[in-house]
């Protein structure tokens, strides 16, 4: 999303979300909260 205040001046936002991650190849490892599993997150981008 783009928001224009005036000619010289903008902003941006930006969200991405990544969801259930899985660090073996065949989906095995179903415990992401130990040592080498992988969490969704959440990412958000500001920029003016």
């Amino acid at each position: 999303m783009v928001y224009h205040f005036d000619e010289h001046l903008l902003g941006s936002v930006g969200v991405r979300y990544s969801g259930r991650q899985y660090s073996a190849l065949d989906n095995s490892d179903i415990n992401p909260d130990v040592y080498g599993g992988t969490s969704s997150f959440t990412v958000i981008d500001l920029k003016a």
